[in-house]
């Protein structure tokens, strides 16, 4: 048992923690600030009961923006891109669940290590929140029409639910889906597709108005 401690909690994991949670009592002081309300974004409130309806939207996002790119990259493409960074995607979060764990360990080998195996699920979970978080941005970004934003609640919601501190994947994630997308896109092309966006102020533009702007 203690070898399996020891297996599961490897030296210098805490230092690549960059994802956490919010203490139990400042969240419980006031919930509605610190939990999503409408989308779900990594492990910590996947399944979720009230934020089930946005999953059909996710793989509706996935499968609009695998049709942007020209070339239409197969689809182990993504997987494979998922797979590159899904284990240092899980040291991220500082704390485990059960999608973020292992869903199958082999038992300690003689020198007393744990192989962890791929997570389906945890795989998953990051190549659809991925591929919505991008999908979202540059629909926002080329001021496409959406039936999701185009309610007057749709943008303002996703636009703070995105911005919880809870509610994140790496952004070495996105930068590894941005690049099966558009192979020639860097860093820096990623930052100027969502980062001019993520302001507390910038759902006081996020009017119906503006989502009727026509389409570039």
């Amino acid at each position: 048992l203690i070898e399996r401690g020891l297996g599961q909690h490897t030296e210098g994991e805490s230092s690549m923690m960059t994802i956490f949670r919010v203490p139990a009592h400042v969240r419980d002081a006031s919930k509605e600030l610190y939990e999503p309300r409408l989308v779900s974004i990594g492990p910590y409130y996947r399944d979720r009961a009230a934020l089930r309806t946005m999953e059909q939207h996710k793989w509706r996002y996935m499968r609009e923006l695998m049709r942007r790119p020209h070339s239409l990259p197969p689809l182990d493409s993504y997987v494979r891109a998922v797979r590159n960074v899904e284990q240092k995607a899980r040291c991220c979060y500082s704390e485990r669940t059960d999608i973020s764990c292992s869903a199958a360990q082999s038992e300690p080998s003689g020198g007393g290590e744990i192989e962890e195996a791929h997570s389906p699920g945890f795989a998953e979970m990051l190549m659809l929140d991925g591929c919505f978080i991008l999908e979202f941005f540059l629909k926002w970004h080329k001021s496409e029409k959406d039936k999701l934003c185009d309610v007057a609640w749709g943008l303002t919601l996703l636009h703070s639910d995105l911005l919880l501190l809870e509610n994140q994947i790496p952004f070495f994630v996105l930068e590894a889906l941005l690049h099966v997308v558009y192979p020639t896109a860097t860093r820096l092309h990623l930052f100027m597709l969502i980062i001019p966006y993520l302001k507390f102020s910038y759902y006081k533009l996020s009017t119906p108005e503006d989502l009727d702007r026509s389409e570039i």
